[in-house]
């Protein structure tokens, strides 16, 4: 049987942000409310977005997603953003859990939105996480309403 064209033995996994989380270090540390349980042998897609800011422009963000216990065979995101002011892009694709998506720079409002696809190796959690580039004393927050949404695949 099928569900909106897709056969209904396939999960779509969505997790939220319930209320703002903060990072004032430079130390990565896990986007609470933003999980997701993956089954060894399945394939997923899905896009993360994270609407986020950071008190001091230039202390920017770092993203990755290696807080889980699960592995992967095959891993690749890619992000784009829409920003309210000014922001410097160091690292914007990524085919490894641990390699930081790096903006350095900052300014106001941003979304962040990160288009992924992976194969689970051994099923766990995964977990997106995220910190500072740099810690210069302030803080960074990924706000309420931020999102991740994974589909299994065939």
């Amino acid at each position: 049987m099928e569900i909106n064209g897709r056969p209904d033995n396939l999960a779509v996994l969505k997790s939220r942000v319930a209320g703002d989380v903060t990072n004032a270090t430079a130390v990565m540390a896990d986007i609470a409310g933003l999980s997701a349980n993956l089954v060894a042998g399945r394939k997923y897609i899905g896009v993360m977005v994270l609407k986020c800011s950071e008190s001091v422009a230039a202390e920017g963000i770092k993203v990755d997603f290696d807080g889980g216990t699960a592995t992967m065979t095959s891993f690749a995101a890619g992000a784009g953003l829409l920003a309210g002011g000014i922001t410097v892009t160091v690292t914007a694709v990524s085919s490894a859990l641990a390699t930081d998506f790096d903006w350095s720079t900052i300014t106001g409002e941003t979304w962040l939105t990160f288009r992924l696809t992976m194969v689970v190796n051994a099923a766990g959690t995964f977990i997106p996480r995220f910190c500072q580039s740099v810690d210069a004393g302030a803080t960074l927050t990924v706000s309420l309403g931020s999102y991740l949404h994974l589909e299994e695949t065939p």
